[in-house]
């Protein structure tokens, strides 16, 4: 599994976690049914899944859902990049004022007959 993305294996790793769950969710709820969990790369390549499931296993599912309060999913939390720490801005002294300005080279132009 080598040539796997990262983003490959981290569908992968949803896929399994999602199905771990939906088992232990169906078997508490005591129902029977089939599904089918399906990993995939998005086209915007974020981790993702496909479920394919039976008709009373949706409708068990429809059920246990109604039941719950909406909550909405968060998005998963990626690693921040380390804060530079920020340099202090100094005001400009007088020095600084006083320094020459850059001065504009010209370079003599070669006249093509």
């Amino acid at each position: 599994m080598s040539h796997l993305t990262d983003n490959d294996r981290q569908a992968l790793e949803l896929a399994r976690d999602l199905r771990a769950n939906m088992q232990q969710w169906l078997a508490r709820q005591g129902g029977t049914g089939t599904f089918s969990i399906s990993p995939f790369v998005d086209p915007t390549g974020r981790p993702s899944v496909i479920i394919t499931m039976d008709s009373p296993l949706a409708l068990a599912m429809v059920r246990s859902l109604d039941q719950q309060p909406a909550v909405a999913p968060q998005p998963p939390q990626l690693p921040q990049p380390p804060q530079l720490p920020q340099q202090s801005q100094r005001p400009q002294t007088q020095h600084a004022q006083h320094l020459p300005q850059p001065r504009h080279l010209a370079f003599p132009t070669q006249a093509t007959a």
